[in-house]
């Protein structure tokens, strides 16, 4: 285990007095944080990487118990040991903006919402990896459109689950900048549609690839930042190194989507749980670069198919694709 064992300073048992302290914020534990006995004399705080383990005197017990029961204490004291070590492992966050964006994603705190449960478990994922930057992130998340374009099912599918972490998803069949009032999408998200990039990479727009494969699932990545990351142009560009005929044959098979096979059209093959997972996996890399984060599919890819193995392909920008010229 990574925790890590603190010799706390001093204390106080008590917020300090109204006037003179110097920071008022009132703070809870972030989301999904317990604190727990450890064994012989110590408090541990969160699991994993960012548990933090304390010896468990009276003045530390007390702090943490009033964080995990009563669930609100005022900031103890700027040079606290103990108080900046919870900080600086996001296990504690501002009472108030968390209550106020559970609020918006759905309901006030501890309303039985079945609708904005999903929107609101976002909320509280958000403050449970950022913890206090939390706010910051999702008014971010809350002003940004982002596009979904391409097979209407999968459409259907993607567009909720960027809705509920608090993006403004925009459907389209077909990629392009949105008129009206609304703002163009930052990014856009192309299912099963690798042909529809042109447009994107001529406006420098970001955008993520999810393409069926033959096996029943799907293809995630790139990822392509143009002039930054690799292209579906710089995938081909790089098979057609290794093998000539490869652009060929992918033209074949991407016009072989429904065969015959005795008296009976045979849809293209669909496992519903590997696509779930990979239009889950696509929705979560593009919230990862939302939230200034590199996704896993930039310049990458990932298959998901029968054998699980999802980890990702590099794909280097290639020196023939053109798509990095005018970077």
């Amino acid at each position: 285990m990574s925790s890590r064992r603190l010799d706390p300073g001093p204390v106080p048992s008590a917020p300090a007095a109204a006037g003179r302290d110097p920071d008022p914020v009132v703070w809870v534990l972030a989301p999904g944080v317990a604190v727990v006995r450890r064994p012989p004399d110590h408090v541990q705080v969160g699991t994993g990487d960012r548990a933090v383990v304390v010896g468990a005197r009276d003045a530390v017990r007390g702090l943490l118990d009033r964080l995990g029961t009563s669930g609100a204490v005022r900031t103890p004291g700027r040079h606290d040991l103990v108080w900046r070590r919870l900080r600086e492992e996001r296990l504690v966050v501002p009472a108030a903006s968390l209550r106020r964006d559970l609020t918006a994603a759905g309901g006030a705190v501890g309303a039985a919402s079945e609708g904005g449960e999903p929107a609101r478990a976002a909320v509280a994922a958000a403050y449970a990896v950022h913890g206090e930057a939390a706010p910051t992130l999702l008014a971010r998340r809350r002003s940004l459109a982002v596009g979904v374009a391409g097979r209407a099912d999968w459409c259907a599918r993607v567009a909720p689950l960027l809705a509920n972490a608090g993006l403004v998803p925009w459907t389209d069949p077909e990629p392009r900048r949105r008129t009206g009032g609304g703002a163009a999408p930052a990014a856009w998200v192309l299912l099963d549609r690798p042909e529809a990039a042109d447009d994107l990479l001529r406006t420098a727009t970001p955008h993520l690839h999810v393409v069926a494969t033959p096996r029943g699932g799907a293809r995630v990545g790139p990822f392509t930042a143009p002039g930054e990351s690799a292209c579906v142009r710089c995938l081909s560009a790089a098979r057609a190194d290794q093998d000539p005929a490869a652009p060929l044959v992918d033209l074949q098979l991407s016009r072989a989507r429904a065969t015959v096979r005795g008296d009976t059209v045979a849809p293209a093959p669909g496992d519903p749980t590997l696509v779930a997972v990979a239009l889950g996996l696509a929705a979560a890399d593009l919230l990862r670069w939302v939230d200034g984060r590199r996704p896993q599919t930039w310049s990458a890819t990932v298959e998901v198919d029968d054998r699980l193995d999802l980890t990702p392909r590099r794909w280097p920008l290639h020196p023939r694709c053109g798509c990095d010229w005018a970077a």
